[in-house]
């Protein structure tokens, strides 16, 4: 179980947001410079990412020494299309275990749904949108949010399910997860 996040209460603000509906708004534009855009942090959570923008991003983080980290879900960290984007990953430098890792919610061990991807614990993109070709084809929100609370509380949901996926997931990693 995510033992600290039941203390942290329901999150109440009014941040500033900007809201996008697909495919009513072309949001690729506007996803491509928010991956872009961490200058020190990113932090990613995804369901299903098989952008190649986002993974040309997240690898120009790691070589500018930003401190950039993503949890995969595992169901579709394994399939056809996301699995050759991750093995791509680790040629490019990326390791397991140390920028990313790959498994389950801790309450249910099954799918890791979040969407969300926050940069310079301060700016937060996250909806319902899959990072995929046909995720931007469907009705789908995204959301752009600057809110440093909630930047806050989605890193002790990362640290969090981090930490879990370590301890109890070495199945799901495809390696270097062990250090």
């Amino acid at each position: 179980a995510m033992s600290g996040l039941g203390d942290a209460g329901i999150l109440t603000g009014a941040p500033k947001q900007r809201r996008l509906v697909t495919p009513y708004q072309s949001v690729l534009p506007e996803l491509v410079a928010f991956w872009n855009g961490a200058k020190h942090k990113q932090r990613s959570m995804i369901y299903s990412d098989t952008r190649t923008e986002w993974y040309q991003a997240f690898t120009a983080h790691l070589r500018a020494g930003r401190d950039a980290r993503v949890v995969f879900d595992h169901s579709q960290s394994a399939g056809h299309y996301e699995h050759p984007l991750i093995l791509q990953l680790i040629k490019d430098g990326a390791v397991d275990g140390r920028d990313f890792v790959i498994g389950t919610s801790p309450e249910s061990g099954a799918l890791c749904h979040i969407k969300a991807c926050w940069n310079d614990d301060t700016v937060i993109e996250d909806g319902s949108l899959n990072w995929s070709k046909s995720g931007l084809k469907e009705i789908n929100t995204v959301s752009l949010t600057t809110w440093p609370a909630w930047a806050g509380y989605l890193n002790r949901i990362f640290d969090e399910a981090w930490q879990f996926i370590l301890a109890n997931e070495k199945r799901y990693q495809i390696g270097g997860a062990s250090q």
